[in-house]
């Protein structure tokens, strides 16, 4: 596996198949992440440093080094191993200044956040350099809500989630710009018609490992929104639907949504308690049952080419028979491991149970 080492003007300063493993973990509502583990050696230590971009011969990701160890073994061999996150973990380091207004689709709110505090900010020091917007798909799920000082990624997962839509920043080597791109997989379930399906099971063997799990932990299906107002008269909106034991509910603060427009006028109060609802199933789509298919994928002889047959984002068909499961549900994560002896591929379907990290996350906002 070629390795193309990238300054931070995406210029190329060095390239080495030196590497003994490899590990590009791609994820469709959140930033990927990556690890290379090599020699250590004059030339890798002069051109793998904190801040330069990492670029895998093939990917049309590239990945930002945030992280370097070095390690010596008892035989007195030293390597290094070097980490970061995907391009799109470059927005992680912008919030949402002040307040954004959105009454539009999915997709151009996401396109209007990156564009106002990563790309085009008011104040240009918060630009991201060689960041630019890529293609409008014009995909057509619409939303209508306020979002004020919440980190860009964290507010683009909640929005993918809401809507199915992916997003990732794409390099453009020969105009070196990195190119912010919303996307949708592509529905290959067994029970269309318009797709190539994908199925995935040992019966067909293209699954060599696999896990499932089926928790309800942290399902919530009704979310109790309180916006303005003090005591009695806090405007409330109740959104999701469930009884007795069915009924799992959430509250959320939503004092930050002003019945403000961005002009400074009222906002009539039916239209407000539609702010209060899209602020309800953003959140609401951050506890969904956690039905995860975890599988090693079969790339070398199963009846299905990986990023041909089926790829990050895609809805696809998973088949258990012995274990009772056959369910419709989303690629969420594609982690590829390069190592000498060859390629693996994991892949995570559906919603992962969430760690420390991500709890940490919801409950900020």
């Amino acid at each position: 596996m070629e390795i193309y080492v990238l300054d931070s003007g995406l210029n190329l300063v060095y390239i080495t198949d030196e590497a003994s493993s490899v590990t590009w973990h791609r994820k469709y509502f959140e930033p990927g992440e990556f690890q290379v583990v090599t020699i250590l050696s004059q030339e890798n230590l002069d051109a793998f440093k904190t801040g330069n971009f990492v670029w895998l011969h093939g990917q049309d990701e590239v990945g930002v080094i945030e992280h370097i160890e070095f390690r010596q073994e008892k035989d007195g061999s030293q390597s290094m191993m070097i980490v970061g996150s995907l391009a799109t973990g470059l927005l992680r380091r912008r919030i949402i200044l002040g307040t954004e207004y959105i009454n539009d689709t999915v997709e151009n709110a996401m396109r209007r956040i990156v564009n106002n505090h990563a790309v085009s900010p008011t104040d240009s020091a918060r630009a991201i350099p060689s960041l630019v917007l890529g293609e409008l798909k014009g995909y057509p799920e619409r939303i209508k809500y306020q979002v004020s000082y919440a980190n860009v990624c964290d507010e683009l997962q909640r929005l993918g989630q809401l809507a199915g839509l992916g997003y990732r920043v794409l390099l453009d080597y020969d105009s070196k710009q990195l190119i912010f791109d919303v996307y949708k997989g592509v529905d290959r379930t067994a029970g269309q018609s318009v797709n190539s399906r994908a199925v995935f099971s040992t019966d067909y063997e293209n699954v060599l490992e696999q896990t499932y799990i089926d928790s309800m932990r942290d399902y919530r299906n009704v979310a109790i929104v309180a916006g303005a107002g003090e005591g009695a008269e806090r405007i409330i909106a109740t959104v999701g639907t469930g009884s007795g034991l069915d009924r799992l509910e959430l509250y959320i603060d939503a004092r930050d949504l002003q019945p403000i427009d961005e002009m400074g006028n009222p906002i009539p109060e039916p239209e407000y308690i539609e702010l209060l609802v899209n602020r309800g199933l953003t959140k609401l789509a951050q506890y969904p049952l956690n039905r995860t298919y975890d599988a090693n994928i079969n790339v070398v002889s199963g009846n299905l080419v990986y990023r041909q047959d089926f790829d990050l984002g895609d809805l696809v068909t998973i088949k258990n028979d012995q274990w009772g499961v056959t369910i419709d549900t989303r690629i969420t994560e594609m982690e590829e491991v390069y190592e000498q002896t060859g390629m693996d591929v994991y892949a995570t379907f559906g919603n992962k149970l969430p760690t420390l990290i991500d709890k940490i996350r919801k409950a900020g906002r």
